[in-house]
């Protein structure tokens, strides 16, 4: 695409991150392309003259999507894309992850028969470290490179 525009037009800047677009979260973006004609001269279809972005994460893998920023006296940081969430019980032990506008993307269990049934113990250090792995795994699959882990325990009692 840079040949077809010769390299003279950038698709995304900083600038168009900051223009104010309408419902702030797009799921796709339309921008004019300069300089390339509709049809050629001999009637005969040519590169459209507009470039539309179909892919509604393509922000945030430039990191140009907002971010909830939340407030400064919740006790739970919001500034993320996805979230990791480890849940440990007396028999299994769960990890999931959390988009930031709160739908679970991934999850992987103990819980999971196809796991359990190559561990000894679905709840002591070797299941933690292959629930890790397998969910590692598979944001890896989904291209999910980046999460946050707020590693303070909540304490139900305080």
């Amino acid at each position: 695409m840079a040949a077809l525009l010769g390299g003279k037009f950038r698709v995304f800047s900083r600038w168009n991150a900051q223009l104010k677009l309408p419902g702030e979260r797009h799921i796709s973006s339309e921008i004019p392309v300069p300089g390339l004609p509709e049809q050629d001269k001999d009637n005969r279809l040519a590169v459209s003259g507009r470039y539309r972005n179909r892919n509604p994460r393509n922000f945030e893998l430039l990191g140009m999507a907002k971010k909830p920023r939340g407030f400064v006296t919740s006790p739970n940081r919001v500034d993320y894309y996805h979230r990791l969430n480890i849940v440990i019980s007396n028999r299994h032990i769960s990890a999931y992850v959390n988009h930031n506008n709160g739908f679970k993307v991934l999850e992987s269990s103990t819980r999971e028969f196809s796991i359990a049934k190559h561990l000894y113990k679905t709840y002591d250090v070797a299941a933690a470290y292959n629930i890790g792995r397998v969910l590692a795994d598979r944001c890896k699959d989904t291209g999910i490179y980046r999460l946050m882990w707020d590693n303070k325990r909540k304490n139900p009692k305080n």
